[in-house]
């Protein structure tokens, strides 16, 4: 890939191409180290400066291009963050009246709408996500 690694401001990401990746540390071996996420397929990297850490990222990402292509395999990527949501137009309705009463767009007031369901699945114990 001819592409330069991009970090997603407000978060722990960085994108390459179709690829998202974690940024993390690792406080024991004082590395960074971080993983694609929304594949089935396991890659990950590390570095010990941010630099590193990036030419990593970079170069895992290239080298499972690489593989699946000499494997004759099409390489998955990461989750784009859109989702389609089709609904009724009732629903539609009451969704925007309600986005809008709390000054929000209806991407924002849904976003934080599954958030909240989220984070109360995991704060009891139950998982609404796979």
């Amino acid at each position: 890939m001819a592409m330069s690694v991009t970090f997603m401001a407000g978060t722990n990401h960085m994108k390459y191409g179709d690829y998202v990746g974690t940024i993390e540390f690792d406080t024991d071996n004082k590395r960074l180290f971080g993983r694609v996420i929304g594949l089935s397929d396991k890659i990950s990297y590390e570095g010990e400066t941010l630099a590193d850490l990036e030419k990593d990222f970079r170069e895992s990402i290239d080298d499972y291009v690489d593989f699946c292509e000499e494997m004759g395999k099409t390489p998955e990527k990461s989750f784009s963050g859109k989702i389609l949501f089709r609904t009724n137009p009732e629903l539609h309705s009451k969704i925007a009246s309600n986005a809008q009463q709390q000054g929000k767009s209806v991407n924002a007031w849904l976003n934080d709408l599954v958030i909240k369901e989220i984070d109360g699945a995991s704060h009891s114990g139950q998982s609404n996500v796979g």
